[in-house]
């Protein structure tokens, strides 16, 4: 199907898009990956567990260039993007060789490795835990032959060698990092025979990107990360919230006080500066971003506000920002109804009028926090009753809402490829006044 090209609007007051796309809806798996070459880019859709994976590839314009399918490859577990043309898919979990590398530029397809898992392992579980060009990293996890629980975490070359390091059988709760620059990994957990008096119940180990031990050391809880960086981690020592102090930790089994920082907020990466996304509480949908470079110093904020929960951040190489937002409301129709109100409303008349907003909200920020692109396609709203769902002697009082009537829109956000400052191409899910829907690829532009 050819692209539908679509004029901007004369009063400037809402973007439109340059072109819609319509796409198969009836897929497990929908994903948008970079093109390996200029001005191009990839959809990714895998529709059915019994069909293959296939790769769509479109020029920026939306047409279709080619579509490669990979027969006998699925990705029933999950579809992992490594960067470079480089994409694994996952089929099971059951073995390594459920989990294939998918090479775009020479349309490839080979195994991940063909070396064998740890012996000792008669039915593993294997888990993706990051890929990246020169290979992915694994967890290999199951039941020796004495019925012992056994944990390795596995690294998978580009050129498929497979290395693995025997984690210590006392840890457990593990949770696996990857650190910046390819500089290593990081696990933390607890430790299931900490000393007598109880004090060290957690531990932290250090490994260099070939899998060996740096530093493995002992502290009195858990360790929570809050942000990866090359060679050190900011987090703390578990404990209640009033006594928390957050600290540096690094690969020398040294740390550090004053990572305070990281206390709120959620960290998005890029290749010479991060942001810090942090939720302004008490405020109608305000958001804060911090940047800093990687010596933690900070360079600037702004405040935006932003519609709904954060879906996809990107941090660009330029340092511009680009996400996607989606929110999702519903409730009565009706300013300052109390909830005595509407539960009143639905006793006396078996029902109160409802509605529901679904919109997904697509930008663009430079460095200083200027918006380059807002893409806001038209929310998917519904009209109907809100009826009580359940009997009047039940302790918890429920709500069902049936639809009535629909109004066209955007009503699900799959996912977003930011193309430089000023450009984007998103992929949606388009519902009609018939409440059917279709996947849309759109492309935005800012002026």
């Amino acid at each position: 199907m050819s692209a539908i090209l679509i004029a901007l609007g004369a009063c400037g007051a809402v973007l439109m898009p340059l072109w819609i796309e319509e796409v198969d809806s009836a897929t497990r798996y929908s994903q948008l990956v970079p093109g390996t070459v200029v001005d191009t880019f990839y959809l990714a859709t895998h529709i059915r567990d019994d069909q293959p994976l296939t790769f769509t590839r479109y020029d920026v314009e939306g047409t279709v260039q080619d579509t490669w399918i990979l027969e006998g490859v699925t990705a029933r577990v999950g579809l992992y993007q490594a960067g470079g043309g480089i994409v694994y898919a996952q089929d099971s979990q059951a073995e390594v060789t459920g989990l294939t590398r998918i090479d775009l530029n020479q349309q490839s397809v080979s195994p991940a490795t063909t070396d064998a898992l740890p012996p000792d392992l008669p039915e593993p579980t294997v888990n993706v835990i990051s890929s990246k060009p020169d290979g992915v990293v694994i967890s290999i996890n199951g039941y020796d032959e004495n019925q012992r629980y056994q944990k390795y975490l596995g690294r998978i070359t580009a050129t498929g060698e497979l290395s693995y390091y025997r984690i210590n059988e006392s840890y457990y709760g593990i949770d696996t990092y990857v650190l910046r620059e390819n500089s290593g990994y990081l696990m933390t957990g607890s430790v299931s025979d900490a000393d007598d008096t109880g004090q060290q119940r957690g531990f932290m180990l250090f490994l260099d990107s070939e899998l060996n031990p740096v530093a493995d050391y002992r502290l009195p809880e858990k360790v929570k990360v809050r942000a990866v960086f090359n060679g050190f981690v900011a987090g703390y020592v578990s404990a209640p919230v009033t006594n928390r102090e957050y600290e540096f930790f690094y690969a020398d089994g040294s740390r550090q006080t004053g990572a305070e920082l990281f206390e709120r907020g959620t960290v998005f990466y890029g290749e010479n500066e991060f942001y810090i996304a942090r939720f302004q509480l008490n405020s109608n949908q305000s958001w804060e971003f911090c940047r800093y470079d990687y010596n933690i110093a900070l360079q600037n904020c702004f405040n935006t506000t932003i519609p709904g929960g954060l879906d996809k951040v990107v941090v660009q190489e330029d340092g511009s920002l680009g996400l996607s937002a989606e929110d999702d409301l519903s409730g009565p129709i009706g300013i300052g109804l109390s909830i005595e109100e509407i539960e009143g409303s639905i006793l006396a008349n078996g029902s109160v009028a409802g509605s529901t907003l679904n919109r997904v909200t697509t930008r663009l920020y430079d460095r200083d926090g200027r918006i380059l692109l807002d893409a806001r396609p038209t929310p998917y709203r519904t009209f109907g009753q809100i009826t009580l769902c359940t009997e009047p002697w039940d302790y918890f009082v429920a709500t069902c809402y049936e639809p009535e009537t629909y109004s066209a829109g955007t009503c699900f956000h799959h996912d977003t490829l930011f193309m430089g400052p000023r450009d984007a191409i998103t992929l949606t899910l388009h519902c009609n006044a018939e409440n059917d829907s279709k996947n849309e690829l759109t492309r935005w532009q800012a002026p």
